[in-house]
């Protein structure tokens, strides 16, 4: 279903595929429960699996290369001669026989037999031998503690706060802008919510990562930060960005046909390629970005959070995607933010020194964001996207999203250590 191109129609007329109102015209469903017997004969690919190369019958046919006589060649005054392998036997037999006088002999060193190997000599590293390589023999559990902590981020202690430093640069260089929806005549806020919402759908109906539902969101913004779109195109650009950003974060990321089967053909794969280049090119290939998602990792372990906690951060910061008011806020505020608040709603503790320390934020800096997403978890029941809810509704994410949540916040009560 695409959005209506009638400025007099009503505004969920303009919305993604489902989220039409009770008088719509009925219309296949796009997601929902795609069950086969419904689509019929349809059936959805399997990615993952490799195609079976097969040269049956390509080596059977017997060559006909020693019956062929080239007639043209005598007419025009060449010859080719074709190769004959009965005729090595013959060959061999007309050889001349070389003297063993004449046979040139190769030196001693390669015609003798291996003898026996010597054993290597141990190796005194003195002297002048040192190697400049120091090699550290002290007991290295003293060292256990600092190495568990810091190896969270891509499993490399050594460059953990390089890295770290590094994101924290490239998040301001890749933020959107914070009121970029102003400027938008055609869509709004609510509109941007719903397709959000229908990503983070799409990404459980192909069993995406998460990572490629936080970088099409990215995409999105920045790209809405720079051209004003058209409700009817809005769509088509969290479509084209979902597929860039699954090309980039999947392994085998879905073809451009089930994008846009999962828009019910609302657009052509032509249609979606162009809007992919668009994308790429208004963000200038400026494509690997730090999202909330990759910051998780190091502050949930520097927290020492169990799994229920890691999964309540990562719901609240799927919940943060679908507010533009988060927009304005850098990926690691977020994601502090979510792992305080995670922290408090599981184990009681909401800010520690261990968190000052790895976040490089103080408590009352992220106060006003902790309470943006308690009011997000607080009214998710009760909004009208319910994609992130009902995926962290699963027991293999520890069905955080039905938690209940303190009646309040102790920003009042909580004194630094």
């Amino acid at each position: 279903m695409m959005l209506s191109q009638n400025n007099a129609q009503q505004e969920n007329q303009a919305l993604p595929p489902g989220k039409a109102g009770e008088n719509a015209r009925p219309q296949r469903m796009v997601l929902g429960e795609l069950n086969q017997n419904v689509m019929g004969a349809r059936v959805q690919p399997f990615r993952a699996a490799k195609q079976n190369a097969t040269t049956e019958g390509f080596f059977n046919t017997k060559s006909q290369a020693t019956d062929f006589k080239c007639e043209q060649c005598a007419i025009h005054g060449f010859h080719t001669q074709i190769y004959d392998e009965t005729a090595h036997d013959r060959v061999t037999e007309k050889a001349p026989q070389i003297p063993k006088s004449e046979k040139p002999s190769l030196p001693a060193a390669l015609t003798a037999l291996p003898s026996a190997r010597l054993p290597l000599s141990t190796l005194e590293l003195s002297g002048p031998h040192d190697s400049p390589m120091v090699l550290d023999t002290s007991d290295s559990s003293e060292q256990s503690a600092d190495i568990d902590v810091e190896s969270s981020l891509y499993g490399v202690a050594e460059y953990a706060d390089e890295i770290f430093a590094h994101l924290r640069v490239a998040e301001r260089r890749t933020r959107p802008k914070a009121n970029y929806m102003r400027k938008q005549q055609d869509i709004t806020a609510n509109m941007r919510t719903i397709l959000v919402d229908w990503l983070i759908e799409v990404s459980e109906e192909y069993k995406l990562h998460t990572e490629t539902t936080h970088l099409a969101v990215n995409y999105i913004d920045r790209f809405l930060s720079l051209m004003a779109v058209m409700k009817v195109k809005l769509q088509l650009v969290g479509t084209a960005a979902m597929f860039l950003a699954a090309k980039f974060e999947e392994i085998y990321p879905p073809d451009v046909g089930e994008f846009v089967y999962i828009t019910d053909d609302t657009y052509t794969k032509k249609q979606v390629l162009r809007m992919e280049h668009l994308i790429l090119k208004v963000l200038k290939f400026d494509v690997a970005v730090p999202t909330s998602n990759q910051f998780l990792a190091r502050f949930l372990k520097s927290a020492n959070a169990d799994k229920k906690t890691e999964m309540l951060a990562s719901y609240l910061c799927e919940l943060a995607l679908t507010d533009v008011d988060m927009v304005a806020l850098l990926p690691s505020f977020v994601a502090a933010s979510a792992v305080c608040l995670a922290s408090y709603a599981v184990s009681g503790k909401i800010w520690d020194e261990d968190i000052r320390e790895c976040t490089q934020y103080e408590l009352e800096d992220l106060a006003p964001c902790i309470s943006q997403l308690y009011s997000l978890f607080n009214a998710a029941p009760y909004s009208s996207q319910q994609a992130a809810r009902e995926k962290y509704k699963e027991a293999k994410l520890e069905c955080v999203s039905s938690l209940e949540m303190p009646s309040s916040l102790p920003f009042d009560d909580v004194q630094e250590p």
